[in-house]
Order: structure tokens, then C-alpha cells, then sequence
């Protein structure tokens, strides 16, 4: 390890200073100024291990590419080096043209990672870019074996060196084979769906991608390339270059770590894949989402507006960004950008479904019962899945206190889907609350309960029933054990005091009641409700 040496006293109070400016930045979640106080700290201490790989390692997470690389040259012949260092330093020379470099940097990092099939492909990919032979790297993919979970990327990368080279039986084979593995994996369903198309063989992209939305019915990944299809466009050939080559390998680390949330390495290789290729879709949609689990709505919303039209991902980021800003208070900004979507794409029906969702969350039913009429007079063949619309229709007409529509509507959501146990609870609960059909009611909430024994809504209205049934001793076990299950819900705590209450236990009535009060009610008539019976 390198020796510590201290730095002379006259700069002792800057280094301090910047210091605990940074670590000031950091515990708010200021990156960027933590980041820039670091590196200020790090110029002024350069031997000080920690503030080194602090340093680094957050300006390469918020993309202080300059910043990121003085930091790597720093640090680049020791050999405790994290990966990332060399990783960065790799694609800089990449930037350069300078395959030397880079081939010397990857050999330091190798020496500490050997068997990752990233890097082996990082290596496959700087030959290429020396001159090495297409058909070299292919047999030294093909006798490189990665660990299982790592498996699918070998045959990505095998397809593309094979499209490569005109190939394209082989490169469907292997990225047929890398689908059996994975059969969710988006980038293996558009490679293969993609060289299908500039083949010209639409038929057969159009298979694959209606296998993918056959397994994921409500994805949004699938909708650039059907509507490709649909209006007969053509893709313009593949470009393989060192730079796309790199940002799919990286790319591939990349969304591992967003997939298990890893947020500060996730961005670090992101900001890698975006320093060769800035407008690589996955990239800055995946940092959107990176942002969004961080919760920086401004930042996830610029990653969002920067996925390019057309691209896979470019409909999930315009969903996603509405969803944020919905959900950070500016309802009236969502509403009107898929107001223009809509106007734009009237057949898009998860952006309707997505306006419906929000009307609904706003209080506004009979828009939203409008958006919903508007889905479901557009399908042409009712599916299971189609449950969903009628069943948030129906809570719409419910909550308009519209009982016999709703009723039609959660009839016909359990006739699409018979044995789902929430449709049977809320037409249950609704007739229930309505003084309406109780004998039908109770039989749907026991065979609700039946089928979700540890639902503490469901269990909830079954003990409700037997309440509205008179017979308030069977209700109380049921109550008592769906505020168990719900200790957070007000619904349910206000009903196990009105069970209290029925059975002349006044002062577990006025706790429960108390309880629910706090939990604050969502209709103010309840809680209306609540202070009259405390005040009494």
C-alpha cells in the first residue's frame, strides 16, 4: 500500500473544509457537490486512500467523465485499483482510437476479475478493433464458459459477431439459444426480431416479438417494433463499431445492477455506456429508472425525455415520466402529456389505461369511467386479463354510488376471471356496504376468504358481514385478526371498534376508533364518523 504523507500545515484548513463540505453534500444525497468537494479535497491530499476512492467512485456515478479520469491516472499503477478505474480508463483510450491502451489497462484489470465474460468480451472486442479476425473471436467466445446466470450474454454476443458477418442462420441460432435460457430478455427478443427485419423477413420478427408479449401481455418494450412492422418501415443496417461494441458490454453490467438495485454501481457503468454512446436508449432509460428508485424526480424525468422516438424503450420512459410527475404532485403536467400522446396515438391503450388510473386517483369517476368504456369497446376479444378494466370500471361507478352498473361490471370482471378473490371481496364488500343482496355477499367474501385466508381486507369483510348479519360475537375473532394482518388501516381498525362497541366493550371501542382516527381516514365523512362516536 502506498504511505500516507501528511500535508503541509498551510493547507490543512482548505482540505478540511473541503472535506466536510463533501461529506455535508453526500449525507443530504447531493452527488455532484460531494463529488466536486471530494475531487477538491483529493487535489489538495492526492496519498489520501479514502477521499481518493470516494472521489472516483462518485464522479464517475454522476458523470463527471473529466473529473472521473483525473482521479483513474491518479490511482492506475496501484494495484489494490478498483475495476471500475481500469474499466474507465479502458473506454477513454476507446474515445482516443488508441486499442493499445486500452489493451493495457484491461490486462490490469483482468488480473483481478480473469473469469467474468464481460471482460472476456471487452478483450474479443479490442482484438476486433486492433484488426483481429471475426471468425477468431467467435471460437474464442464459443470455448469461454461463463457461469450459468451469466450464460445468456455469451450468446448474445455470439449472434452479433455472427450477424456480423452476414451469418445470420448462425446468429438466429445462438440467439434462439440464449432465449431459451431467458425467455424475458428484451435485448436477445430485439436483436433477433431487429435482424429479422433489415432481412426483410418481416413474418418472422413479427413472430418473435408476439412470443415476447405473449409471456409479458401488458410490456411496452414490444410497441416501436409492431408498429415498425405495422406500417412496413425499414431498419437501417446494424453499425459494429469499438464504441457500440463496448457500450453493450458495459451495458450488460449495467443492467444486472439495476435489476438488483445496486444504484451507485448501476449509474457508474451507465455513465460508461453513455460516454461512448450518449444516445443508447437502454442506457438513459435505465438511468431514469436508476434516478427514480432514488428518488431525484428532476433527474429521473431528464433521463426519461432523452430517450430517442422510435427506440425500444422510448414508450415506457414517456409512461414512467408521467407516472413521476403524478406521483411528485404535478397531476395537471401527467394528464396533459397523455392527453397528447393520445392525440398523437389514439390506439395506445396503456397510455388510456394510464389516464384512466389517474382520474380514478384524482376523484374524478366519470372520466375515468369514460377512458375505461373507451378500452373496453376497443378490444375486439375479451381475455382473462381484460378482468382489469371491468373491475376498475365498476369501482369507478361504485364510488359514484352507481351500485347496480358497478355490480354489472364486477360480474362480469369475476366471469373473465372466476377465481380471483379481490373482485369477489370488493362486489361482496360493496353490497354489504349498500345493504344490498347480503346472502349473495357473505358467500362471495367466504369463498374470497377461502381462497385468501391471510388477506386482511378479505378477512376484514368477512367479519364485516357477520356484523351486518347481527351476529357481532362471530365477527369480533375475524376483525381482531384482520387488524393483525392490517394493523395500518383505518377501514379496519374503525370496524373492530364498531364490533367492540356492539358487544358493550367501550373502552376497546374508543382505542380502536382512536386508532383509526390517527391512521387518518381517506373520506372525511368517516372521520366525521369517528369524532362523533368519541365525543358521545
Amino acid at each position: 500500500e502506498e504511505e500516507y504523507t501528511p500535508p503541509p500545515e498551510h493547507l490543512v484548513q482548505p482540505i478540511f473544509s473541503n472535506y466536510l463540505s463533501a461529506q455535508i453534500a453526500e449525507s443530504r444525497g447531493d452527488y455532484p457537490e460531494a463529488a466536486r468537494f471530494y475531487l477538491n479535497t483529493l487535489r489538495l491530499d492526492p496519498t489520501n486512500l479514502y477521499v481518493r476512492d470516494r472521489a472516483f467512485s462518485l464522479l464517475l456515478a454522476v458523470g463527471n467523465m473529466p473529473g472521473a479520469a483525473e482521479v483513474a491516472r491518479m490511482i492506475e499503477h496501484d494495484q489494490q485499483a478498483l475495476p471500475l478505474v481500469y474499466m474507465l480508463l479502458i473506454f477513454d483510450a476507446v474515445q482516443r482510437s488508441d486499442y493499445a491502451d486500452a489493451q493495457k489497462h484491461l490486462q490490469a484489470m483482468r488480473k483481478q476479475s480473469p473469469d467474468l465474460v464481460q471482460f472476456e468480451l471487452l478483450d474479443i472486442y479490442l482484438q476486433l478493433a486492433r484488426g483481429g479476425k471475426v471468425a477468431d473471436a467467435i471460437k474464442r467466445l464459443q470455448a469461454f464458459n461463463p457461469g450459468a446466470g451469466m450464460l445468456m450474454y455469451k450468446y448474445l454476443h455470439l449472434g452479433r459477431l455472427y450477424e456480423r458477418i452476414g451469418q445470420y442462420d448462425q446468429a438466429a441460432t445462438e440467439y434462439k439459444n440464449g432465449i431459451m435460457i431467458d425467455p424475458s430478455s428484451i435485448f436477445l427478443v430485439e436483436r433477433l426480431g431487429a435482424m429479422y427485419e433489415r432481412q426483410g423477413n418481416a413474418k418472422a420478427a413479427k413472430e418473435v416479438y408476439q412470443n415476447f408479449l405473449d409471456l409479458h401481455p401488458d410490456s411496452l418494450l414490444m410497441d416501436s417494433a409492431m408498429n415498425r412492422l405495422k406500417r412496413g418501415e425499414k431498419l437501417p443496417p446494424e453499425k459494429f463499431t469499438p464504441e457500440t461494441d463496448m457500450t453493450e458490454v458495459v451495458f450488460g453490467l449495467a443492467s444486472i445492477m439495476v435489476s438488483q438495485h445496486i444504484t451507485i454501481t448501476a449509474q457508474q457503468f451507465l455513465q460508461l455506456a453513455l460516454m461512448l454512446n450518449p444516445n443508447h436508449a437502454y442506457s438513459l432509460f435505465s438511468m431514469g429508472l436508476v434516478y427514480d428508485q432514488l428518488g431525484e424526480t428532476d433527474k429521473a424525468l431528464e433521463f426519461y425525455a432523452k430517450v430517442p422516438p422510435g427506440s425500444t424503450p422510448y414508450l415506457a420512459a414517456r409512461i414512467r415520466s408521467t407516472e413521476v410527475l403524478y406521483d411528485s404532485g404535478r397531476e395537471a403536467d401527467a394528464i396533459a402529456t397523455l392527453k397528447d400522446m393520445l392525440k398523437a396515438r389514439n390506439d395506445l391503450t396503456v397510455v388510456r389505461r394510464a389516464l384512466a388510473q389517474m382520474y380514478f386517483g384524482q376523484k374524478k369517476y366519470a372520466n375515468a369511467i369514460t377512458e375505461y368504456t373507451h378500452i373496453i369497446q376497443s378490444t375486439k376479444k375479451l381475455q382473462p386479463a381484460d378482468a382489469a378494466l371491468f373491475y376498475s370500471r365498476g369501482a369507478s361507478y361504485e364510488r359514484l354510488k352507481k351500485f347496480d352498473q358497478a355490480a354489472k361490471d364486477l360480474q362480469k370482471a369475476l366471469e373473465l376471471a372466476p377465481n380471483n378473490p379481490a373482485i369477489m371481496n370488493y362486489l361482496g364488500y360493496m353490497w354489504l356496504d349498500a345493504g344490498q343482496q347480503l346472502d349473495k355477499a357473505y358467500q362471495l367474501i367466504r369463498q374470497a376468504a377461502s381462497l385468501s385466508p391471510d388477506d386482511g381486507a378479505i378477512v376484514d369483510s368477512l367479519g364485516w358481514a357477520y356484523y351486518k348479519k347481527g351476529q357481532p360475537e362471530k365477527a369480533v375473532g375475524y376483525l381482531e385478526r384482520a387488524v393483525s394482518l392490517e394493523p395500518d388501516d383505518p377501514t379496519i381498525n374503525a370496524h373492530l371498534g364498531d364490533v367492540y362497541h356492539k358487544l358493550g366493550r367501550t373502552n376497546e371501542a374508543r382505542a380502536q376508533w382512536r386508532r383509526a382516527l390517527d391512521l387518518s381516514p381517506k373520506e372525511p365523512s368517516e372521520a366525521s364518523r369517528l369524532r362523533q362516536l368519541l365525543a358521545e
